[in-house]
């Protein structure tokens, strides 16, 4: 079974910093534009 973890604004800004959130980012953006990925289907969550 997969589990998934929220994490509120307060929760995800104490945790990493804004320099590692935009280097993510950035990251994100680079791997899209190789494509070197296999998109999975797309999850539906209730609440």
């Amino acid at each position: 079974m997969t589990r998934l973890l929220f994490l509120n604004e307060q929760e995800i800004l104490q945790t990493v910093s804004m320099k590692d959130m935009i280097d993510t980012v950035d990251e994100s953006y680079r791997i899209y534009e190789e494509q070197p990925y296999l998109m999975p289907t797309r999850t539906k969550i209730q609440f």
